[in-house]
């Protein structure tokens, strides 16, 4: 399987990736979505749920 870099655009990466056999026949195609998130806004945010229960 190979995944080539996304430009950066936004906070939503998409990776174009493909799959080949041992053979190196192409066996499937797709892209993987991923999210960038703010690691201290996030944390910040379940300390505060979580002092809600």
């Amino acid at each position: 399987m190979s995944a080539e870099p996304p430009p950066v655009d936004g906070r939503r990466p998409t990776f174009p990736v493909r799959a080949a056999d041992d053979s190196g026949h192409l066996v499937a195609t797709g892209e993987i979505d991923r999210a960038v998130v703010d690691r201290e806004r996030f944390l910040s945010g379940v300390s505060t749920r979580e002092e809600d229960h």
